[in-house]
């Protein structure tokens, strides 16, 4: 698996979990976009089968992110649903690029994680994070 081919998968899975609604002030997220524009980033990813050495779970913990919503309340977005030859195939590409580039397995899905919001916001007519696209395309071409 490359790089490209994370970002296809994870974008797939995360888009499928929309509509979302904040439970707090029940404002309706309609896609990815929407959330994406409205939202923050809280912290980094977080896949604890990664932290636990599961590379190949049978029951998956999970992975999951967090956002906080305009109303200041937390949002997630998790792993649940994804197939388990798919979190597998996540999981090996996760760890190996984990290891070849002396990152955690939670930096390497920042990284898959502004590519998702490059995007999907350049696919909706706005603009992802200044700067990042260029990096990752950059990054993608050096590592096929």
């Amino acid at each position: 698996m490359v790089f490209a081919e994370a970002v296809r998968l994870i974008r797939a899975h995360v888009e499928s979990k929309f509509p979302k609604t904040c439970n707090m002030c029940g404002r309706e997220f309609s896609n990815l976009a929407d959330y994406l524009r409205a939202t923050s980033y809280v912290g980094q990813p977080v896949s604890y089968d990664a932290d636990m050495e599961d590379w190949t779970p049978q029951e998956p913990v999970g992975s999951y992110a967090m956002s906080l919503c305009p109303c200041g309340t937390s949002l997630t977005i998790d792993s649940s649903g994804i197939s388990l030859v798919t979190l597998w195939r996540l999981m090996r590409f996760a760890r190996g690029e984990s290891h070849r580039r002396g990152l955690t397995v939670s930096e390497v899905l920042v990284e898959i994680r502004g590519a998702v919001r490059n995007q999907v916001l350049a696919d909706d007519g706005g603009t992802g994070e200044p700067g990042f696209a260029e990096e990752v395309a950059v990054w993608s071409e050096d590592t096929g």
